[in-house]
């Protein structure tokens, strides 16, 4: 394989009259030109970059993109020499990016939360570490791809991987200071998982309930509603309405917190036993506060996590343990056959239908539901049961 290393070295003299190389590294380098040092099958070569750290960076930026051009069997022309300060540092670039983010407003109308771009920064400088560019104008298609890989490589989810090569290639997109496109061809992106519902049987909720103790109004809630989690959290006795016997979703600018989209912001209706149940909650804030601060509740999961394993539950691989919640919720609405599908999506918080279809197709091969369905098929079987064989 082709030896594509470039290095910026600088024309030394020792005391002695001996005269060598050294690595130039912009910081306290001898006077004098600096040169390139590449390899030329096995023969060491050596080029003029010129008399600053920065022309020598720009030129060996030039250069790497010439010798790997024809490494994969393509000739490129000689470009004119671009002075360094026209190329962008990648954290100048990441810098002006989330600075637009955080002046800019969304097609909804909505600013971009700060924790959201904090996200972001984390994904950009994982790939820049990763990928060890100066400039963002040396990025390729190809240090994407190694990237990807190498995100496989750590067992993440393909959604994940998506997410962040998205992240990266809307940076480089959409970057305030230099445009760059087309990085991305179709084929390099994951392919997106189908996702499938996860609800609790019958039998499991039943197991939880029993041993939920002072929990059970909140596994009540979470059937009952088909809220998120961070909806729950943010759940105030303010939201209920008695007349309508509903519960509002809104976003709570008070605890700095917005819901996931317009359409979540919504109505939900609840059976008159919850909204009693609620309404005898102690205070008039947070319905489920965190004990300690009086805040929202941040480790929802893990309280569910704790009975489901303390009622038996077997979880399922990389289980969201409140998530199902709201996939039994929506599953219960889709069987009980009382709502449109594009009510039960309001409910939900959902724009469209999509996603209706995972509750609208689901049947676990385990479930009660199942089982009865094979006994219909079965209409021959001996009602006692099966017949003991003795053996001896």
């Amino acid at each position: 394989m082709a030896n594509l290393h470039v290095t910026i070295v600088i024309r030394t003299t020792s005391p002695e009259g001996k005269r060598g190389w050294i690595r130039a590294t912009g910081k306290k380098d001898p006077k004098g030109p600096l040169y390139l040092r590449y390899c030329s099958g096995s023969k060491p070569r050596y080029t003029k970059a010129g008399n600053s750290f920065d022309e020598a960076e720009a030129a060996k930026i030039r250069l790497e993109r010439k010798l790997k051009a024809q490494s994969q069997g393509f000739v490129i022309p000689e470009e004119v020499p671009t002075n360094a300060k026209e190329l962008h540092r990648c954290k100048n670039v990441v810098d002006a990016y989330l600075k637009h983010l955080r002046n800019t407003t969304k097609r909804n109308g909505r600013r971009y939360s700060e924790s959201s771009i904090k996200a972001r920064q984390s994904d950009l400088d994982a790939f820049l570490k990763f990928s060890g560019r100066v400039y963002v104008e040396q990025i390729t298609r190809a240090d994407i791809v190694r990237y990807k890989d190498a995100l496989f490589a750590e067992v993440r989810a393909s959604d994940t991987v998506l997410n962040k090569l998205m992240t990266i290639t809307v940076w480089l997109k959409h970057n305030q200071v230099v445009p760059i496109t087309g990085l991305l061809k179709s084929t390099d992106w994951p392919i997106q998982k189908k996702t499938y519902a996860n609800p609790y049987r019958k039998g499991e909720i039943d197991a939880m309930m029993k041993v939920a103790g002072e929990h059970k109004l909140l596994l009540r809630f979470f059937l009952g509603t088909g809220m998120r989690k961070s909806e729950i959290a943010h759940a105030e006795k303010s939201d209920l309405n008695p007349e309508s016997c509903t519960i509002s979703v809104r976003s709570k600018p008070h605890w700095n917190w917005e819901t996931k989209t317009m359409a979540s912001v919504r109505e939900i209706p609840i059976s008159p036993a919850l909204l009693g149940d609620l309404q005898a909650r102690p205070g008039n804030g947070l319905l489920f506060p965190n004990t300690a601060t009086e805040k929202p509740e941040r480790h929802l999961e893990r309280t569910i996590e704790a009975i489901a394993t303390k009622a038996g539950v077997v979880a399922p691989l990389k289980a969201d343990w409140c998530h199902r919640w709201r996939d039994t919720f929506a599953t219960m609405q889709v069987r009980a056959k009382i709502h449109d599908h594009r009510d039960i999506a309001r409910m939900l918080g959902h724009a469209d239908l999509k996603t209706m279809d995972l509750y609208a197709e689901f049947v676990r091969m385990d479930s009660d539901e199942a089982r009865k369905a094979a006994e219909v098929s079965d209409p021959y079987a001996n009602k006692l049961g099966p017949q003991l064989v003795r053996v001896g």
